[in-house]
């Protein structure tokens, strides 16, 4: 028997309550969690249409920010506005790397959004740590208490 529950989402642009399967359920009996302008956006991508790579930086910018911002901070890293730009940049490649397996390989289980800040906080730990690896990055001060 198949069972359902209603859980409100307030990512939804229609404001509705989506329905989403009951704990126990297989993951393939649950709807997408995909927001429709995001499923759009991945296809575009994969089929390489013009301006979809853009629309995806456009969309994702800010979040990539944020993750890289915070996976510093969380790291005791100091940053500049240009290390940022370049793990940003470290992002985006790893999205496009492989012929974007990364794209490829989301099985919509969470959202695009939560499935990318995964991603991108990974890229940026790995950049990081070869970054702090060279000697182009510092640890930020810690203070005392």
């Amino acid at each position: 028997m198949l069972v359902w529950s209603l859980v409100a989402d307030p990512r939804r642009p229609d404001g509705g309550l989506p329905v989403t399967a009951a704990p126990g359920q297989p993951a393939s009996s649950r709807p997408s969690v995909l927001d429709p302008e995001d499923d759009r956006l991945v296809a575009a991508c994969l089929a390489a249409e013009p301006g979809a790579w853009e629309r995806f930086v456009e969309r994702f910018a800010g979040l990539f920010c944020r993750v890289v911002d915070r996976t510093a901070f969380r790291r005791r890293t100091g940053i500049s506005a240009a290390d940022r730009d370049d793990l940003v940049a470290e992002i985006l490649l790893a999205c496009l790397h492989n012929d974007a397996a990364v794209l490829r390989a989301f099985a919509r289980r969470s959202s695009l959004p939560t499935y990318l800040t995964v991603i991108a906080r990974r890229a940026v730990a790995r950049a990081l740590v070869r970054l702090a690896e060279t000697g182009r990055l510092a640890a930020r001060e810690t203070v005392a208490e």
